[in-house]
């Protein structure tokens, strides 16, 4: 670099959130924020609905994957519970796992 400082439009302003003095957008309201306008068609017309309809599906399509995993997650841990030679062989499954985990992340740096 010559030792010149960078005006406002550059890389720097534009990483710091800034740009031609406007703030960049973060976030976005979760996922949906991010994936649901691709299938929301203007020419349609009445955006706000599109996006209603499509979010409350979304809503519900999260409410049942989520209430799937923590109903299986509970069945699951009660016959584990009841199961000390399954439940020994998981700890020391995961242990190793993790014992790998932590050499490679070691190696790697």
């Amino acid at each position: 670099m010559t030792g010149r400082r960078r005006g406002r439009g550059s890389a720097a302003a534009s990483r710091s959130g800034h740009e031609r003095g406007r703030p960049r957008r973060r976030g976005g309201g979760g996922a949906g924020g991010a994936f649901l306008p691709q299938f929301i068609d203007p020419r349609l017309g009445q955006v706000w609905l599109q996006f209603a309809i499509l979010g409350a599906i979304l809503i519900l399509l999260e409410f049942v994957v989520d209430g799937t995993v923590g109903v299986l997650a509970g069945r699951i841990g009660g016959w584990l519970r009841r199961r000390h030679a399954v439940r020994r062989r998981v700890d020391v499954a995961t242990g190793g796992l993790f014992i790998g985990l932590g050499v490679r992340l070691a190696v790697d740096r």
